[in-house]
């Protein structure tokens, strides 16, 4: 706040005159936040009481013949299994990458292939970075016009 004797008589005098109104204004702002929060929480406390209601389930489809009870028990089996030292689990996820020469061009045998496609020049050199303008890049299909 602002030192008092910075401050005229006038602004003195109606500092003093908003300061009830001020204060009035955060009680009204503090009951109403309690109003809410105590409304919210009663809501989350209703709310699973309501949905627990019972009577409320879909209704039984009888033309359908009760499961056998030897088909209705399923063995126990563990959440998870753990594998050590298994070879065949690294085998079964190996990815077999393949990597061609023709998919390695030095810069001036993408100028020709630009070139050759009735493409504007796009290299662009910065720092040791080069880059392909999107200019010289045929559009992705499903954005293609």
């Amino acid at each position: 706040m602002v030192a008092e004797h910075e401050l005229s008589a006038a602004a003195a005098q109606r500092m003093e005159a908003l300061l009830p109104e001020l204060l009035g204004t955060l009680r009204v702002r503090r009951r109403r936040a309690r109003r809410r929060r105590a409304a919210v929480a009663a809501a989350l406390l209703v709310l699973p009481a309501l949905l627990s209601i019972p009577g409320r389930s879909a209704p039984v489809d009888s033309s359908r013949e009760p499961v056998p009870a030897a088909l209705a028990r399923v063995p126990a089996a563990p959440a998870w299994v753990e594998l050590r030292d298994d070879p065949s689990v690294l085998a079964r996820c190996e990815v077999a990458t393949v990597v061609r020469s023709a998919w390695f061009v030095g810069d001036d045998e993408v100028q020709a292939l630009l070139l050759a496609a009735e493409k504007p020049a796009g290299l662009v050199r910065s720092g040791s970075r080069v880059f392909v303008s999107a200019a010289a890049l045929d559009p992705w299909p499903s954005l293609a016009p």
